[in-house]
Protein backbone atom coordinates (compact mmCIF):
# COMPACT_ATOMS: atom_id res chain seq x y z
CA UNK A 1 0.00 0.00 0.00
CA UNK A 2 1.71 2.93 -1.19
CA UNK A 3 0.69 6.20 -0.16
CA UNK A 4 2.06 9.15 -1.69
CA UNK A 5 2.32 12.56 0.65
CA UNK A 6 2.58 16.01 -0.25
CA UNK A 7 5.36 17.27 -2.49
CA UNK A 8 7.14 20.65 -2.52
CA UNK A 9 4.82 21.92 -4.81
CA UNK A 10 2.36 21.68 -2.78
CA UNK A 11 3.18 22.33 0.78
CA UNK A 12 4.90 26.51 -0.81
CA UNK A 13 1.51 26.58 -2.60
CA UNK A 14 -0.75 25.79 0.61
CA UNK A 15 1.70 28.24 2.02
CA UNK A 16 1.53 31.13 -0.43
CA UNK A 17 -2.60 30.44 -0.21
CA UNK A 18 -3.11 30.39 3.45
CA UNK A 19 -1.09 33.35 5.17
CA UNK A 20 -3.92 35.16 5.39
CA UNK A 21 -4.74 32.86 8.44
CA UNK A 22 -1.75 33.83 10.48
CA UNK A 23 -2.67 37.49 10.25
CA UNK A 24 -6.35 36.76 10.86
CA UNK A 25 -4.78 34.59 14.06
CA UNK A 26 -2.51 37.33 15.10
CA UNK A 27 -5.28 40.21 14.82
CA UNK A 28 -7.51 37.49 17.48
CA UNK A 29 -4.27 37.95 19.22
CA UNK A 30 -4.54 41.90 19.06
CA UNK A 31 -8.16 41.54 20.36
CA UNK A 32 -7.87 39.27 23.47
CA UNK A 33 -4.52 40.71 24.82
CA UNK A 34 -4.60 44.40 23.73
CA UNK A 35 -1.05 43.70 21.32
CA UNK A 36 0.07 46.48 19.33
CA UNK A 37 -0.31 47.05 15.06
CA UNK A 38 2.07 44.81 13.41
CA UNK A 39 4.16 46.50 10.83
CA UNK A 40 3.51 45.99 7.23
CA UNK A 41 7.39 44.99 6.87
CA UNK A 42 6.95 42.23 9.54
CA UNK A 43 3.62 41.05 7.53
CA UNK A 44 5.77 40.68 5.02
CA UNK A 45 8.70 39.15 6.16
CA UNK A 46 6.45 36.97 8.02
CA UNK A 47 5.00 35.53 4.36
CA UNK A 48 8.22 34.91 3.63
CA UNK A 49 8.98 32.76 6.64
CA UNK A 50 5.47 31.18 6.58
CA UNK A 51 6.21 30.54 3.52
CA UNK A 52 9.82 28.62 3.68
CA UNK A 53 8.48 27.13 6.54
CA UNK A 54 5.83 25.04 5.07
CA UNK A 55 8.31 23.06 3.70
CA UNK A 56 10.81 23.24 6.42
CA UNK A 57 10.18 19.67 7.65
CA UNK A 58 11.37 18.20 4.54
CA UNK A 59 15.09 19.55 5.21
CA UNK A 60 15.61 15.79 5.95
CA UNK A 61 14.94 14.14 2.39
CA UNK A 62 17.44 14.07 0.73
CA UNK A 63 16.41 14.80 -2.96
CA UNK A 64 13.71 18.14 -1.61
CA UNK A 65 14.55 21.42 -2.94
CA UNK A 66 14.77 22.97 0.88
CA UNK A 67 17.28 20.03 2.27
CA UNK A 68 19.94 21.19 -0.79
CA UNK A 69 18.93 24.91 -0.05
CA UNK A 70 19.91 24.27 3.81
CA UNK A 71 23.25 22.33 2.64
CA UNK A 72 24.36 25.29 0.58
CA UNK A 73 23.26 28.00 3.53
CA UNK A 74 25.39 25.67 6.00
CA UNK A 75 28.39 25.78 3.44
CA UNK A 76 28.27 29.49 3.12
CA UNK A 77 27.12 30.42 6.58
CA UNK A 78 30.24 28.72 7.69
CA UNK A 79 32.69 29.73 5.49
CA UNK A 80 31.86 33.47 6.13
CA UNK A 81 32.15 32.88 9.54
CA UNK A 82 35.57 30.78 9.44
CA UNK A 83 36.46 33.48 6.69
CA UNK A 84 36.41 36.30 9.51
CA UNK A 85 37.35 34.10 12.89
CA UNK A 86 40.92 32.94 10.32
CA UNK A 87 41.25 36.30 9.48
CA UNK A 88 40.77 37.88 13.29
CA UNK A 89 42.98 35.03 14.66
CA UNK A 90 45.66 33.52 11.35
CA UNK A 91 48.84 35.92 12.86
CA UNK A 92 48.62 35.08 16.51
CA UNK A 93 49.25 31.53 15.06
CA UNK A 94 51.42 31.60 12.16
CA UNK A 95 53.05 35.09 12.76
CA UNK A 96 56.39 34.45 10.76
CA UNK A 97 54.39 32.93 7.46
CA UNK A 98 52.93 35.54 5.53
CA UNK A 99 51.54 33.85 3.11
CA UNK A 100 48.87 32.14 4.34
CA UNK A 101 47.81 35.46 6.02
CA UNK A 102 46.60 36.78 2.56
CA UNK A 103 42.70 37.08 2.20
CA UNK A 104 43.13 34.72 -0.93
CA UNK A 105 44.34 31.93 1.11
CA UNK A 106 42.01 32.92 3.93
CA UNK A 107 39.27 32.48 1.86
CA UNK A 108 40.64 29.02 0.42
CA UNK A 109 40.92 27.91 4.20
CA UNK A 110 37.04 28.93 4.93
CA UNK A 111 35.63 27.31 2.02
CA UNK A 112 37.25 24.03 2.82
CA UNK A 113 35.43 24.21 6.26
CA UNK A 114 32.20 25.28 5.09
CA UNK A 115 32.34 22.32 2.69
CA UNK A 116 33.61 20.27 5.85
CA UNK A 117 30.62 21.43 7.53
CA UNK A 118 28.31 21.26 5.28
CA UNK A 119 28.83 17.43 4.76
CA UNK A 120 28.14 16.94 8.51
CA UNK A 121 25.45 18.75 8.92
CA UNK A 122 24.57 16.62 6.08
CA UNK A 123 25.58 12.94 7.79
CA UNK A 124 23.73 14.09 10.61
CA UNK A 125 20.47 14.81 9.09
CA UNK A 126 17.54 12.36 11.02
CA UNK A 127 15.57 9.71 8.78
CA UNK A 128 13.11 11.26 6.65
CA UNK A 129 9.36 11.70 8.59
CA UNK A 130 11.41 11.63 11.37
CA UNK A 131 11.89 13.96 14.86
CA UNK A 132 11.61 17.00 11.96
CA UNK A 133 8.42 15.83 11.26
CA UNK A 134 7.21 16.45 14.80
CA UNK A 135 5.03 19.21 17.03
CA UNK A 136 8.56 19.45 18.85
CA UNK A 137 10.29 20.18 15.63
CA UNK A 138 7.94 22.62 14.99
CA UNK A 139 8.09 24.60 18.36
CA UNK A 140 11.86 24.99 18.75
CA UNK A 141 12.10 25.79 15.07
CA UNK A 142 9.67 28.80 15.65
CA UNK A 143 11.61 29.82 19.01
CA UNK A 144 14.84 29.87 16.36
CA UNK A 145 13.41 32.31 13.95
CA UNK A 146 11.64 34.48 16.40
CA UNK A 147 14.80 34.48 18.57
CA UNK A 148 17.42 34.67 15.55
CA UNK A 149 14.93 38.03 14.69
CA UNK A 150 15.27 39.57 18.19
CA UNK A 151 18.64 38.75 18.63
CA UNK A 152 20.58 39.32 15.25
CA UNK A 153 18.11 41.38 13.36
CA UNK A 154 16.91 43.89 16.03
CA UNK A 155 20.08 43.56 18.00
CA UNK A 156 18.31 42.29 21.19
CA UNK A 157 16.43 45.34 21.65
CA UNK A 158 13.73 45.05 24.60
CA UNK A 159 11.44 47.64 22.33
CA UNK A 160 7.82 46.39 22.76
CA UNK A 161 7.68 46.71 18.75
CA UNK A 162 10.81 44.94 18.05
CA UNK A 163 9.51 41.99 20.47
CA UNK A 164 6.10 41.85 19.34
CA UNK A 165 7.34 41.42 15.79
CA UNK A 166 9.98 38.48 16.64
CA UNK A 167 7.22 36.69 18.02
CA UNK A 168 4.81 37.63 15.01
CA UNK A 169 7.73 36.00 13.38
CA UNK A 170 8.14 33.22 15.56
CA UNK A 171 4.37 32.30 15.48
CA UNK A 172 4.46 32.33 11.17
CA UNK A 173 7.17 29.64 11.59
CA UNK A 174 5.60 27.56 13.94
CA UNK A 175 2.23 27.81 11.68
CA UNK A 176 3.96 27.47 8.49
CA UNK A 177 5.82 24.11 9.72
CA UNK A 178 2.31 23.24 11.47
CA UNK A 179 0.27 23.57 8.17
CA UNK A 180 3.13 20.91 6.35
CA UNK A 181 2.66 18.36 9.19
CA UNK A 182 -1.05 18.54 8.92
CA UNK A 183 -0.88 18.52 5.28
CA UNK A 184 1.01 15.26 5.49
CA UNK A 185 -1.43 13.61 7.93
CA UNK A 186 -4.22 14.70 5.90
CA UNK A 187 -3.12 13.42 3.17
CA UNK A 188 -1.80 9.83 4.58
CA UNK A 189 -5.43 9.52 6.11
CA UNK A 190 -6.74 10.15 2.85
CA UNK A 191 -5.11 8.31 0.92
CA UNK A 192 -5.33 4.73 3.62
CA UNK A 193 -8.59 5.16 4.11
CA UNK A 194 -8.96 5.51 0.09
CA UNK A 195 -6.98 1.94 -0.17
CA UNK A 196 -8.53 0.42 1.99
Amino acid sequence: MYCKLPNFRTHIVSGLLTYPLVIAFYDLLKYFFSLPEISMNIISVGYVVYVISSDAPDVDHDHAFFHKLSKIIVWIGSAIYAFFFIDKNIKEFFPDIYFIQSKLVIFCLAILFGMIVSIFFAKLMPRHRGPLHTIYAAILYSLMIGFGYWYFITGASVSEINIIGSIYLGISALLGYCLHLILDKVSTSYKMKKNS
